[in-house]
């Protein structure tokens, strides 16, 4: 189905160009983006002291490794149940504060609570156990840490949610469609300073997990207040604050709601959700098994160099190395950002002032066309290459492990080739959280003039139900990875081959071949 074709039945915004439309990109001042953005710099550093020391502090524990997936499920999990629960409560949500605060806050709480609550798990398992009971048993004690830790990490994750659905709704109320790639833009580039900032900690030295968990929440904690103080000064959205008359239902009723919805998405949305559902399922592995892949390929060369036997642990250079594409990942990354911002800013300039000067000649539905233009460009000229980049890369890395001669130079090629995805991940995180942004913000734009009109239309708040969709697209093809990746190391293990992650990047390949084609 062609985007802009079924764009054309599917009225997003008003039918007349008013003088704030006229603005361009540029009428967000810096001050507005940087309010409504940096606290994704906060959230970023959660997630990334999960994935990088989240494992290694878990195993210390004495958690072994058949039981670590419960505990990385975590994550992918409370994306899939927690999203569709939050946007029922935010749409019957009725807080003088808004619906979008009480959630912000509160899992800005919990994600703190819950932080250090994980990073406490052993100290306050000794002083129950030995303190409180009595008891002199260290398998007991080791038992109520591992306890205590995966209740921790399921309520930190679930916390997230709510943090990260309210943040991001925040985003499309306050900015017009138009606004919105910039916008994204914005929360990108913190999102990846944040993940630069961890791997340069980890590039260092090893931090202490819980002098790093203080630091962490205590970042998300200023920040999250640094917004709440300077978000007062700030006018509300122009088109949010509508109005909503909401009958008292049930939560389970909005739920259902919800779901049903599903099968009738906007089309940029349905769209979008299809790709995620295909191409998460390749990110899931880049993500997660890159420093699996590093280690092997140093491992080898280590192997071949010595003409001995493989080591019990990995090497002092595959160590570093690991380290050093983690880094390379992330400043790649943000670079990439950087760099589409400044693009963007330019040709956006340039596009809104043909799409002023085509509305003065052409009539007043210009704008629903230039929104199908941007649409047309993320989605086809930008994201669509990366997936096919992304396949491309893959395929290389994995004859370079299977078919090449260990050496130093294949092992070099491998890390450049695994920290340059860094770029690709940068754009396909970011186009297709634009996309739904401006159609969401489309859509609440739509909603809004046709009130002020007197016209009748569903006052029910769908941004957060189209982000929580979203997000269940994102999660669902990590579990279904995560399940298929044990299927296929049980099945490697019965025939008698090597279990290692270069079987799981060569599943990657065909699957971000076909997000690529969808």
């Amino acid at each position: 189905m062609d985007v802009d074709n079924d764009l054309d039945s599917f009225p997003l915004v008003e039918k007349n160009t008013t003088p704030e439309d006229e603005s361009g990109p540029e009428a967000a001042s810096k001050w507005e983006l940087l309010i409504l953005t940096i606290p994704f710099f906060g959230l970023q550093l959660t997630w990334t002291v999960q994935q990088v020391y989240g494992v290694p502090y878990l195993s210390t524990l004495g958690i072994p490794d058949t039981r670590m997936p419960l505990f990385v499920l975590s994550g992918p999990l409370a994306g899939l149940i927690a999203p569709p629960v939050v946007a029922a409560l935010s749409d019957a949500c009725q807080s003088p504060w808004g619906n979008r605060k009480p959630f912000i806050y509160l899992g800005g709480l919990g994600t703190i609570l819950s932080f250090l609550l994980l990073a406490a798990a052993q100290p306050i398992a000794d002083t129950f156990t030995y303190g409180l009971l009595g008891l002199s048993n260290p398998d007991a004690a080791m038992a109520g840490a591992q306890i205590i830790a995966a209740f921790s990490i399921y309520t930190l994750n679930f916390s997230i949610q709510p943090l990260q659905l309210g943040l991001r709704a925040s985003v499309i109320d306050h900015f017009p469609p138009h606004q919105q790639p910039t916008a994204n833009l914005w929360i990108g580039r913190f999102s990846a300073l944040g993940s630069v900032c961890l791997a340069l900690v980890g590039f260092g030295y090893s931090p202490n997990f819980w002098n790093l968990t203080v630091v962490v929440t205590s970042v998300l904690a200023m920040l999250l207040l640094f917004a709440a103080l300077t978000n007062t000064a700030k006018p509300e959205s122009q088109w949010s604050e509508v109005p909503r008359e909401i009958a008292p239902t049930s939560l389970r009723s909005h739920i259902y709601r919800l779901l049903r919805k599903t099968s009738n998405l906007p089309p940029v949305t349905r769209r979008t959700c299809q790709v995620q559902l295909v191409s998460w399922f390749a990110w899931f592995f880049v993500l997660n098994y890159t420093s699996a892949l590093i280690s092997h390929a140093y491992e080898n060369h280590d192997v071949s160099s010595t003409r001995d036997k493989k080591p019990a642990t990995p090497s002092a250079a595959s160590a570093s190395a690991v380290s050093r594409v983690a880094l390379l990942f992330h400043i790649t990354a943000l670079i990439t950002l950087i760099i589409v911002s400044l693009v963007w800013r330019r040709s956006g300039k340039r596009t809104r002032a043909d799409s002023i000067a085509d509305d003065r000649r052409m009539g007043p539905h210009n704008e629903n066309g230039g929104l199908a233009r941007t649409r047309h460009v993320l989605m086809r000229w930008v994201w669509k290459p990366c997936l096919v980049i992304l396949a491309l890369s893959l395929a290389a890395t994995c004859l370079l492990l299977v078919c090449a001669k260990p050496s130093s130079a294949v092992a070099t090629t491998i890390s450049i080739l695994l920290g340059a995805n860094g770029m690709l991940f940068a754009l396909s995180n970011w186009v297709p959280y634009a996309l739904i942004a401006d159609e969401a913000s489309a859509q609440a734009r739509a909603r809004a003039m046709l009130t002020v009109e007197g016209d009748p239309v569903d006052h029910e708040d769908a941004t957060p139900g189209l982000l929580a969709v979203h997000m269940m697209a994102i999660t669902a093809p990590q579990i279904v990875a995560a399940i298929a990746s044990w299927l296929l190391m049980q099945g490697l293990a019965i025939l008698g081959f090597e279990e290692h992650a270069v079987w799981n990047f060569v599943m990657c390949v065909p699957a971000a071949l076909w997000a690529a084609c969808l």
